[in-house]
Parts: structure tokens; sequence; C-alpha cells
């Protein structure tokens, strides 16, 4: 059929040279000549989904496989374009047929891993991805993708190993050099992550996502009017990037321009109006009454991106000194004798501090904290029975009675209004069980207020009326040194409050 090969042959030509439009001209009449040629069928599948026609994109893998069942490359691509329309698990049957009939088939185990990790099943990703790479070892989106996994799941180490091998089989590939970027500031190798988003730019300087990658950098780095410039950069690419207002904000506040400060927190909520933390900014910088507690999403990015360098950071650089002060004064309630024979709740546990202070005394120890990758460094410590990523008050509505010590450090300056907390922290333990925490001081305030550096300090005479509204006995408060900020004592305080016995 000269006519049809003639019109394959100039769609051909059309798409190779990024005329995807008349390519889709030339196969549409090709297919009309020939509607039985799975080719022609294959690339109309790829012209439709270039130009977002979903849906007759998926309308053209299926005539390609009803025409030619073992095309692995139609069962790959049809489950692509099922992912792109939310059907998950449409999609994941469609990348488990193209390896099933292609068991090599290194595209479709990639894409499977993708999916499967975007819905939450990390093992399985993890399983694919190796698998992609195990049939294709060049395969430097692979590479990159486990490395993404890899960070989700805690293993920051193991992750620049991946992105680095990327990096090595793309150099100039600005979506590889990008994630390694990010995994290179998660890794608190900040230096470094600001050299290769710099490389990032140098091939691709309309990349705004680098440029806020960039700016989050020099925000670690202190560096508050580069940040602010390559910031506003990321904005005047992409004006509706709302985390790039979020960052370059921060900047602005870091340097007291409070005015261009408080602009961008405020165009980041009328883009995203639902956006808590942009909110949150606003009242830290005081053009928003204080909310009653930090917003959750915040709280989790957070410390989910300090999680690899907390420790480190907390301890050695600003004398983070709560755990070991409240196994101290604990000492004062638990002799020997008690010896594990207490049940202990750790309230926002963190990377684990107070875990290994803690566990010879507890019988059963369990943390809870809202950052899965906090989460993942306590449970390295194997000193835990039990750690939850969750809020603070589901576990302890799931505890009536239960517990003999209920422990809070350095938790509360992300909490204004606590009585929620104490209502349940209360309910949660037995007659006689403590409740010892760490604050902030304010000394003006009659309950509490929310600082400039984001952290909330509470009024001493606030902790004691939620004490007596919760029937807690106030055992003892110690004024101490939390930790170093800028160089400087941060002053807070230490309670012990009991449960008193039921009459």
């Amino acid at each position: 059929m000269p006519k049809v090969h003639a019109l394959k042959s100039r769609g051909q030509t059309a798409f190779q040279q990024g005329r995807a439009r008349e390519a889709l001209n030339h196969y549409l009449q090709a297919s009309r000549e020939a509607p039985n040629d799975a080719e022609i069928w294959h690339m109309l599948a790829i012209l439709h989904g270039m130009s977002g026609n979903n849906d007759e994109a998926e309308h053209c893998c299926r005539r390609v496989i009803r025409l030619q069942p073992g095309a692995h490359s139609a069962h790959n691509n049809l489950g692509t374009i099922l992912k792109g329309k939310g059907r998950y698990k449409e999609a994941a049957d469609c990348y488990r047929e193209a390896l099933r009939l292609v068991p090599n088939h290194a595209a479709a185990a990639n894409n499977l891993g993708t999916l499967l990790r975007e819905t939450g099943d990390m093992g399985g990703a993890l399983t694919q991805y190796q698998n992609a790479i195990r049939q294709k070892p060049d395969y430097a989106e692979a590479y990159s993708n486990l490395g993404a996994l890899l960070q989700d799941m805690g293993r920051v180490q193991e992750a620049l190993q991946a992105y680095q091998q990327a990096v090595q089989l793309q150099p100039a590939n600005a979506d590889r050099l990008f994630n390694f970027a990010c995994g290179l500031r998660e890794a608190g190798r900040m230096e470094d992550a600001l050299r290769v988003f710099q490389r990032v730019l140098q091939i691709d300087a309309r990349n705004a996502l680098a440029w806020d990658g960039l700016c989050h950098t020099q925000l670690e780095l202190r560096c508050f009017d580069d940040a602010a410039a390559s910031g506003l950069r990321a904005i005047e690419i992409d004006p509706g990037f709302v985390q790039a207002y979020l960052h370059t904000g921060s900047a602005f506040q870091a340097v007291k321009r409070t005015h261009e400060a408080t602009r961008m927190f405020r165009q980041a909520l009328s883009i995203e109006p639902g956006n808590e933390t942009a909110r949150y900014f606003l009242a830290i910088s005081g053009a928003n009454e204080a909310p009653d507690k930090s917003p959750a999403d915040y709280v989790r990015k957070l410390f989910d991106g300090y999680a690899e360098t907390f420790d480190d950071s907390l301890v050695n650089k600003l004398e983070y000194r709560t755990p070991t002060l409240l196994h101290q004064i604990a000492g004062r309630y638990f002799d020997p004798g008690t010896a594990a024979q207490i049940d202990v709740i750790d309230l926002g546990c963190g990377t684990g501090l107070c875990g290994p202070l803690f566990r010879p005394m507890a019988k059963r120890l369990i943390g809870v904290d809202l950052a899965p990758k906090m989460i993942a460094k306590a449970r390295d410590r194997m000193v835990y029975d039990e750690l939850l990523v969750d809020d603070l008050i589901p576990p302890l509505e799931a505890n009536s009675d239960g517990f003999d010590l209920a422990l809070a450090a350095d938790v509360f300056v992300y909490i204004g209004d606590l009585g929620p907390v104490f209502g349940a922290t209360a309910a949660a333990l037995r007659p006689g069980g403590l409740f010892m925490f760490s604050t902030e001081d304010e000394e003006d305030a009659q309950g509490f207020v929310l600082r400039a550096s984001g952290r909330y300090a509470h009024g001493k005479s606030y902790i004691t009326e939620l004490a007596e509204k919760w029937n807690l006995d106030l055992v003892s408060v110690d004024d101490v040194s939390l930790r170093k900020e800028s160089g400087q004592d941060i002053q807070g305080s230490i309670y012990v409050l009991k449960r008193r016995q039921t009459g």
C-alpha cells in the first residue's frame, strides 16, 4: 500500500522534527487507509498523549492491544495513560502485563515502581526500581527514581549513592542534578547542594524548582539576601509557585524586611487560600492572629527535612539538653526499684533522644511523632516497643489509664493551646502517674504567645491553670536553659504534674 507507506513516512519525519500536529494528521489519514495497522495506532497513541488527549490515547493503545495482544509497549504505554487519569489499579495491571510478556522490560518496571511509590507501597516500589536497574544497568532515570524513594524512606545516604549514579550516567541532565541537590540538602551537605543547584541553573536558567531549591539551601546557610534574590527569580518564572513565596518570605523575615515578607505570605495565601503554613507565617510576622498550634503539615515537612542531621545539629551545635534534664528530674520520682516496671509514652519523640534514657525504667515504651522520617530514625535506636506516626492526641485517647509516665521534650513549642493535649494526657495517665514536659517561658504571658522564631512560649500561670482544670497536681517546676539559639541560652521550664488519685 504505497499511499499508507508514504503517509507513515511523512508522519515519522514530522514527528522526529518536532512537528507533532502535522505528524498526527498524517497518521490519522494512514489509519483510515489501513485500520488494522498496529504501528499506526501505536504512533497515534503517542501523539494524542503528547497533546494531552488521554481519552484518544487510551483508545489507540487499546486498539493496538486488540490487534497485537502481545504488544508489550502498548501495555506499558496504556499503564502510563491510565495512571495519568488516576486509574491506578488498572495502570498497575497494564505494567504487570508488560512485564509478564517481557520480564526484562526495564521501562515497565520503572513505571510500576513509580506508581507503587505514589500509592504508598514503598517495598514494592523498591523491588521494581531494583528490577529495572538489574535489567538495564545504565538506566539513569531508574537510579534517580530509586534515590527519591530511598530519600522518602529516610535512607538518605543510600539515596545519595543512587543519585550520584544517575548523575554519572547523565551529567548534563537537569532533572538528575536537581534530585541529587535535594538529597544533598536533606543530608545536611548544604555547600554541596548549593553547587549542584547552581549546575542545574547553568543548564536550565528558567527552572523555577531549582531557583526555589537554591533559595531554600541559602536559607539554611543563613545567606538571607541571596535566598530572597533566588526566591524572587523562582516567582518571576512561575508566579503561581506557592512554596517559592513561602521561602522568599522567610528570607525577608530573617532580615526583618517584614513588609516584604508579609506581601509574600499574603500572595501565597491568595493563590492557595487553604494553605495553613502561609497563614501561620503571617501570624509569625504579626499580620495575623496566632493559631492554636503550628500546622501539622508544616511541622511534618520541617522535621522530615531535618531528620538526617537532627541529632548532630541539636545536641552538638545547639547544646540541646531537654531529654537529659527530663531524665535527671525523673530520678527524683522513680527509684531503682521501679526499673522496667512502668509504662511510658514519649510524645513528639522525634529521633528518639529520650528513648535510651528512659528505656531502663520502662516495661513498655511508646513513641509518637508526626514526621515519618523522624520515626524511622527513632526505630534505628531499637529501644521503643512501639512507634507511631500520628498526632499526639489519638494514641493518648486509645490508652485510657494506660501510662505511668508521659514525656514531652521540646514539643509544646509547636502547640499554643495546650488544653486538648493536657486533657488527653490526664485521661491516659493512671492515678498517680506523672506528666513531664518542657516549655519555653514567656513571663508576661497570660496564656501563650507565638514568637518570631515560629515557636510558642507559655506563661507559668497558664500551665498551673490547665493543671488544675484537668485534675493534675503541680509537683515541681525547674527553670532551666533548654538549648542555645544564635549563641544565646533559651530559657524554659521543666514541669512535673501528677494525676490526682481518684476518690
